[in-house]
């Protein structure tokens, strides 16, 4: 009998269905992490960025953990797969939250729950039917925290307001800014938006490649579609030499004018291999482009790799039969080492101007000289702006008239990288004989184009200028509301969206603001009326920039005055514990009854709902989301 035993037990051991593996592990799995809470708070995989990459790459881990422990373990091989997903995530969990990067509460406790049943289930030893029966009550459990976060509505979420989405509270208007992402694989720094007189947008991204954009009306949403504007950039000829593309061989400006489309953007001339500016133009219907024709050049041809950002570029329409065109310097003042270095600023050159172009013939002509690197050119009224990238330091605002000189090289309010001289043999900071800016920022905001704001959503703002900014020294990504009174600068005001602005339009009629950051986004802003705008006039969230009050970027869940850089009330100081949704409830509604003798000097919120909002606000600040 004990030979009989062995044989059988032989046999079981060798038996193939014993050794295959149960298909029904990596089922089970998947499944889980595919309902699974994620770190975007209540909602699933599914709904994060690259969330079905990190779907196929976790579940394929688990398969593999299903085949080990099945390999290991033939009738417990499903619940060991469950435990090391679980054993796995525990750790990632506890340090996302330890590090404040949004993961709720609710997901540890229920990640917590989910590991005691599998630990219970794996010393279950009841038969293999109640093991499949544990995994199905694994499922059910893990799906609950997705259920809720899909099935509740939105104030009881945490992440109600949404990632792409954050409040600017400026001066004279709130505004909400959402973000969306429309050219996520053809990036490159550059490109522009015209809008379309059907009330849509045409973004021509830097590497050529276009989309048309729509704001659904009322709505921060937009409709957007792929445009094949066949632009002429030979940029695969280039790169067949062995180089990597310049960060500058790139697109600059696009300007729809009339049926017409007009770009600019970096020629590499292949038989000289050198650079130039060009104006290219085409019949544009709104949907197909083509042939383009060439309609300006810049000369000479620059013969060295482009590396210098200061190319100008920028397209506007003077009139009705001319076209103005900004032309940067293109680093010819550090290419000619003789003592004709600054010819590129005589007449016999087209670097460093604003230039006229004659739409009949497309014969040019100087309109003004002395410019570094133009950014930004405006055409409003019977005025002519122009904003311009200085070196280290003095970017500018110009009042552009025509036969004027503005200075560069000879005159700036900024310096040489690194030196406080102009290697042109010009004082700094000293403009006289040349044309004053009306503004000058230092440092640097990294300036880019404008536009002048028509009323519509934004009254106060009415025939004020929109700077936008890149990075900047510290102060840059932002736009810049400028106020001029009888022309002359009376108020700058640095509105921070936390992003570059490369290009940025108002739609037509004083509709939203439309901003272009040149990494493949754009952002639809409008006025908008905040609870929290009552709180901003004191406290800042924006990472220890205290105002009056101290700052309150990740204020819940913090320590009772926990900014060490802050001189906080006795009242406020003798306070222990932490800043816990109920506890900020309390103080919100009444400061004094909370902590008695705050210097905090505000009547309370007495509203629970807008009390909540507040809250929650600062909830998504506090996690590290980009509620402003």
């Amino acid at each position: 009998m004990i030979q009989a035993r062995q044989r059988r037990d032989s046999q079981e051991r060798q038996s193939p269905a014993r050794d295959k593996p149960n298909g029904m592990a990596p089922l089970f799995v998947v499944v889980g992490l595919a309902l699974a809470v994620t770190l975007r708070q209540f909602e699933p995989i599914w709904r994060v960025s690259h969330g079905l990459l990190v779907l196929g790459v976790l579940s394929a881990l688990a398969y593999l953990a299903g085949r080990f422990a099945r390999l290991r373990s033939d009738d417990r091989g499903v619940m060991h797969a469950l435990l090391v997903t679980l054993v796995v995530s525990q750790p990632i969990m506890l340090v996302l939250w330890g590090l404040s990067l949004g993961v709720p509460r609710i997901a540890l406790a229920g990640e917590l729950v989910l590991l005691f049943v599998a630990i219970a289930a794996v010393g279950w030893r009841s038969g293999r039917g109640i093991h499949v029966a544990v995994a199905g009550v694994f499922l059910c459990l893990t799906s609950i925290p997705s259920l809720v976060g899909l099935l509740m509505p939105g104030p009881v979420a945490e992440a109600a307001i949404g990632p792409d989405r954050r409040y600017v509270f400026s001066s004279y208007h709130d505004l909400r800014v959402t973000t969306h992402e429309v050219v996520s694989d053809e990036t490159q720094d550059g490109g522009a938006l015209t809008l379309l007189p059907d009330g849509r947008i045409l973004l021509v991204a830097g590497s050529g490649a276009a989309r048309s954009i729509e704001v659904v009306d009322g709505s921060d949403e937009i409709l957007v579609s792929t445009v094949d504007l066949g632009l002429p950039i030979d940029i695969r000829s280039y790169q067949a030499l062995g180089r990597k593309q310049p960060k500058f061989y790139r697109v600059f400006d696009a300007l729809y004018d009339d049926g017409r489309l007009f770009v600019s953007y970096i020629h590499w001339d292949p038989d000289q291999d050198c650079y130039s500016l060009r104006l290219a133009e085409s019949i544009f219907d709104g949907s197909d482009a083509g042939p383009w024709k060439t309609r300006f050049e810049s000369r000479p041809c620059v013969p060295i790799p482009f590396t210098y950002n200061t190319s100008g570029g920028r397209i506007a329409v003077l009139d009705e039969g001319n076209l103005l065109l900004s032309v940067g310097a293109f680093g010819m003042d550090q290419l000619i080492q003789t003592e004709a270095r600054y010819e590129g600023w005589s007449e016999a050159s087209d670097y460093g101007k604003i230039l006229v172009l004659d739409r009949d013939t497309w014969e040019h002509s100087v309109f003004t000289m002395g410019h570094r690197n133009p950014q930004g050119l405006l055409v409003a009224g019977d005025r002519i702006w122009s904003t311009e990238h200085g070196p280290h330091g003095g970017d500018e605002l110009n009042r552009i008239e025509a036969g004027s000189d503005y200075g560069w090289p000879f005159a700036s309010y900024g310096t040489d990288y690194g030196r406080k001289t102009l290697e042109s043999g010009g004082v700094p900071g000293d403009h006289r004989g040349y044309t004053q800016p009306l503004h000058a920022w230092i440092p640097s905001i990294g300036i880019s184009n404008l536009i002048e704001v028509d009323d519509g959503l934004f009254p106060m703002w009415r025939g004020d200028l929109l700077v936008g900014s890149l990075s900047g020294l510290s102060n840059g990504y932002a736009i810049f509301r400028v106020r001029l009174v009888e022309g002359r600068v009376v108020s700058v005001e640095r509105i921070p969206v936390e992003s570059r602005v490369r290009d940025l339009v108002q739609l037509h009629g004083g509709g939203p603001l439309v901003l272009w950051d040149s990494d493949g986004n754009i952002r639809v802003v409008r006025p908008a009326d905040h609870v929290f705008s009552q709180c901003a006039a004191c406290h800042n969230v924006r990472l220890q920039q205290h105002g009056i009050g101290p700052d309150l970027y990740g204020i819940v869940g913090r320590s009772v005055a926990g900014h060490a850089d802050y001189r906080y009330s006795e009242a406020m100081t003798r306070l222990e514990g932490r800043w816990t949704p109920e506890r900020l409830d309390r103080f919100l509604q009444d400061p004094q009854g909370e902590v008695p003798g705050t210097t905090m000097d505000h009547g309370g919120v007495h509203d629970p709902v807008q009390r909540a909002e507040i809250i929650q606000f600062l909830s998504e600040v506090s996690a590290g989301r980009p509620g402003m």
